[in-house]
């Protein structure tokens, strides 16, 4: 959908969030993001995908709660890893659309994490890790998705965060 609307299905998405570490082993992180981008509506015929040079604008605002495990710190990085809920808003407005043809829709989802956190100084560090989320039940009702057999706004995202330590 994001591929045949967007140009692309690789998406930036740019948020904050907080993170409390418990006993320098367990971890509950809050992040709350948001992607908004306009696109332009297409038409699927045969599989093959063709731009309708109408414009249309997707947001979708991510709020995911996450607990996990930290392991053992190996010189300046910490391996963690975690899972976690988190809700989904999606909205799809064009201005050329009535609107019964726009998307405002919201849905829970799970959330998979690991990756690692490399300190850079004793205040500061970064991380870096693979995420996968899985939120049926927004896409797949109609239009693009549904023609193209997507139901699920989610799937695997690279994250880097700059985190600002405040005790260690």
């Amino acid at each position: 959908t994001f591929d045949a609307e967007m140009e692309s299905s690789v998406q930036p998405f740019w948020g904050a969030g907080g993170q409390v570490v418990i006993g320098d082993r367990a971890y509950f992180d809050v992040t709350l993001s948001r992607f908004k981008r306009t696109g332009e509506r297409a038409f699927v015929f045969n599989n093959e995908t063709f731009p309708l040079g109408i414009p249309v604008t997707a947001r979708i605002t991510p709020l995911e709660l996450v607990g996990g495990i930290r392991f053992r710190k190996i010189s300046s990085v910490i391996p963690y890893a975690g899972g976690g809920v988190g809700w989904y808003g999606y909205t799809e407005e064009s201005p050329a659309s009535v609107p019964s043809e726009n998307v405002d829709a919201s849905h829970a989802g799970f959330v998979l994490q690991g990756g690692a956190e490399f300190a850079i100084q004793k205040w500061l560090a970064l991380t870096g890790d693979v995420q996968y989320t899985h939120v049926p039940g927004i896409l797949g009702t109609g239009g693009v998705s549904g023609q193209l057999g997507e139901d699920d706004l989610g799937g695997l995202a690279v994250r880097v965060r700059l985190v600002f330590v405040l005790t260690r």
